[in-house]
């Protein structure tokens, strides 16, 4: 008795007894033979393979999981992550006022009337003087251009930005 009281204080494996999801031995080892016989064949084309060759009774796996499988195999290349790089123009510094002017739509939201507000921004990168803020109904381009249009640039006649002082 003592003996039994001892050993049901021990640890116990967590691992599970069965796995219910667990593709049968035979199905895997069917799918790492397709993969071998032809190696250009992937996931898709393997199931369509077994769908031809297995009876209906048995339920063919996913895409997913051929992959899955093929992949516990080693017999995936991962594939190289494809990078777009945008080629162009270095983007200038403005160093004076009036020099570089920065737009932005600032988001969008909701009214009252279930209408959006699109606003639009126009800052001076040098002084980080806002030009202008425009509430626009949508973020079209012929909306915009009249709201560009209607800016007048500050004149900073000493090119020192306004609410700066010069005394230390």
């Amino acid at each position: 008795m003592e003996r039994y009281e001892l050993e049901g204080l021990s640890d116990r494996t967590r691992r599970p007894f069965r796995y219910a999801n667990q593709l049968p031995a035979q199905l895997e080892a069917a799918i790492v033979r397709a993969k071998r016989e032809k190696p250009h064949w992937g996931a898709r084309k393997i199931r369509e393979h077994l769908m031809r060759l297995l009876p209906h009774a048995i339920k063919t796996p996913a895409a997913s999981t051929i992959h899955a499988v093929l992949d516990r195999h080693g017999l995936v290349k991962p594939m190289g992550r494809r990078r777009n790089r945008a080629e162009g123009t270095p983007l200038s510094a403005g160093l004076h006022p009036n020099d570089l002017w920065c737009t932005d739509y600032k988001g969008e939201f909701q009214l009252s009337d279930r209408r959006y507000c699109y606003p639009l921004t126009v800052t001076d990168y040098s002084s980080r003087y806002l030009l202008l803020c425009e509430a626009l109904e949508s973020n079209r381009e012929q909306l915009a251009f009249p709201a560009f249009e209607s800016i007048r640039p500050p004149i900073f006649p000493d090119a020192t930005p306004p609410n700066s002082s010069t005394a230390s």
